[in-house]
């Protein structure tokens, strides 16, 4: 024979708080149907919220790639810029250099015949070799701007 534990008491309390469990979901579920429309309504609302929050992400996204193009072209611009400027000073570079090197020639020749003194002759050639100087420094200067625009084109 089995024994009952507890008694009418626990089971009336049992009955109570399952007819309370009922009573409450029938309660919010009334709730959900009856407001049906105005919880949709808030739902569009979120998912139009939603929708402009992601609209203004890309905004600021293609605001930021803008801003980036915009320096990249800059600094491409600004290497083209330099590269250009060196090949204007290269030529004047180069008539330079061969102006100094006539000269240096001339008063080397005219010293020969004792016409010049040797300070002459050392004058030239100190003009000569600074020529030369500033004609392989402007090399380097380019190789850097050929650097610069390597960099502003193609390098991360």
């Amino acid at each position: 024979m089995l024994k009952r534990v507890g008694g009418d008491n626990q089971r009336v309390f049992y009955l109570a708080q399952k007819h309370f469990v009922y009573q409450e979901f029938w309660r919010f579920a009334g709730f959900v149907f009856a407001n049906f429309k105005q919880i949709t309504l808030c739902n569009t609302k979120f998912l139009r919220i939603k929708r402009n929050i992601a609209a203004a992400g890309s905004e600021v996204l293609a605001h930021k790639f803008k801003k980036t193009l915009l320096v990249a072209s800059a600094e491409v611009s600004d290497a083209l810029a330099d590269c250009q400027a060196f090949a204007m000073r290269k030529e004047a570079r180069l008539l330079q250099v061969s102006a100094a090197q006539k000269a240096f020639e001339n008063s080397r020749e005219t010293m020969r015949y004792a016409q010049t003194s040797y300070l002459e002759v050392l004058t030239a050639q100190n003009s000569y070799l600074e020529a030369q100087l500033q004609e392989s420094a402007d090399f380097l200067e380019f190789q850097q701007c050929l650097i610069n625009l390597y960099k502003a084109v193609c390098y991360e």
